[in-house]
């Protein structure tokens, strides 16, 4: 009797331990809308939620790129897609890919989006995510 509680015992340390090494990540469903500094939507234009461990926030990150009209949805990035992001604060970065998506004569457009808003340190854009949906809008400063 010993013999099986004992066995029983560490069957049942296994599953828990196991079970706790794939933490769930809760997500919120981010979509919005990339502004320049006049209010005009800009597409083209990666958008990324990085979690701010500084704050506790635990999870990866999510992107998005802007369609026509500068809108976006936050795809969660844990290799299996899904949509959202982590819940929690965000440091939020901009990239202006027009440019590298150029294909034809001419010069490629000229960069929308300062440097400043691709580096999460400069980045002026801080958010947190919550459960649910969400819509956030990223409006540019200046120009």
């Amino acid at each position: 009797m010993l013999k099986r509680s004992f066995k029983f015992s560490v069957l049942c340390s296994v599953v828990l331990t196991l079970s706790g090494c794939s933490e769930k990540i809760e997500k919120g469903l981010v979509t919005g809308q990339v502004l320049s500094a006049k209010g005009e939507p800009l597409d083209q234009v990666r958008v990324y939620f990085m979690p701010d461990y500084a704050k506790q926030t635990k999870g990866r990150a999510s992107w998005a790129v802007t369609d026509g009209e500068g809108k976006y949805e936050l795809e969660y990035q844990n290799g299996t897609g899904g949509l959202g992001a982590a819940v929690g604060w965000h440091k939020v970065t901009l990239k202006d890919i027009a440019g590298e998506n150029h294909r034809g004569p001419g010069k490629p457009p000229a960069i929308r989006i300062p440097p400043g808003y691709m580096d999460p340190v400069k980045s002026p854009f801080s958010f947190e995510v919550l459960p649910g949906e969400q819509s956030i809008e990223l409006k540019l400063k200046g120009r």
